[in-house]
């Protein structure tokens, strides 16, 4: 779970976002990010919070939102969701 909105500077007293990541599953390359592999990438490269956004082509994209959704709700203070209309 999250840290009850608390945000940790990682660099030089600043907090890191990174704007734009995909999670989920790629239909035109086969690519795939889910929540743990990328709390480990956010961790290793010092990024504190990050807007995860699906990828361009997916199968499914209620699938895929459900997914975006299900990590903010489960580590609010790591990601903000956007969705594809």
């Amino acid at each position: 779970g999250g840290s009850g909105g608390v945000v940790v500077p990682m660099r030089n007293g600043f907090p890191v976002f990174d704007t734009h990541t995909h999670l989920g599953v790629a239909a035109h390359s086969g690519r795939e990010m889910h929540v743990e592999g990328m709390l480990r990438h956010m961790d290793a490269c010092g990024v504190d919070r990050s807007v995860l956004i699906p990828w361009p082509a997916v199968a499914s994209e209620a699938a895929a939102h459900d997914e975006i959704g299900e990590a903010v709700r489960l580590y609010p203070d790591r990601f903000v969701g956007a969705l594809c209309l």
